[in-house]
C-alpha cells in the first residue's frame, strides 16, 4: 500500500511536469518515469506509450541511456520487441550525440 502511494504521487508529479513548459528534457524523464511505473504495474500498453514518446527525444543523456537498459521497474517488459528496439534507438541516439561532441572537441582543438 505504501508503494502505491508513492507511486501515485510520483504519476502526479509526471503529469503535471508535462503540463508545464518546460524543456524537452524534463518532458522525456516524466515520460520514461510513467513509463516505470506503468511496467512495474504490469500495464504493458500504458507503458509502451510512454516509452514511445520518451523516445521521441532527439538526444540521449548518459544516465538515461544505461538505465532504460538495467531499471528493474522494467522488468516486464524487457523481452518485448518493442521495448528491445527502443533501447535501441537510444543506444544509436547516444551514440551520435557522443560522436557530434567528439568532432566538436576535436575542431575546436579540446581532445
Amino acid at each position: 500500500d505504501e508503494a502505491k502511494q508513492y507511486f501515485n504521487l510520483q504519476m502526479e508529479y509526471c503529469n503535471r511536469i508535462l503540463g508545464l513548459d518546460l524543456p524537452d528534457v524534463d518532458h522525456y524523464a516524466a515520460y520514461y518515469d510513467k513509463a516505470a511505473i506503468y511496467a512495474f504495474r504490469g500495464e504493458k500498453e500504458k507503458a509502451f506509450e510512454s516509452l514511445r514518446r520518451f523516445n521521441q527525444q532527439k538526444t540521449i543523456l548518459a544516465w538515461m541511456h544505461q538505465l532504460i537498459k538495467i531499471d528493474p521497474l522494467l522488468e516486464n517488459i524487457r523481452e518485448e520487441p518493442e521495448f528491445q528496439q527502443i533501447v535501441r534507438d537510444v543506444e544509436a541516439k547516444y551514440q551520435a550525440e557522443h560522436e557530434r561532441v567528439r568532432q566538436w572537441l576535436e575542431e575546436n582543438d579540446m581532445l
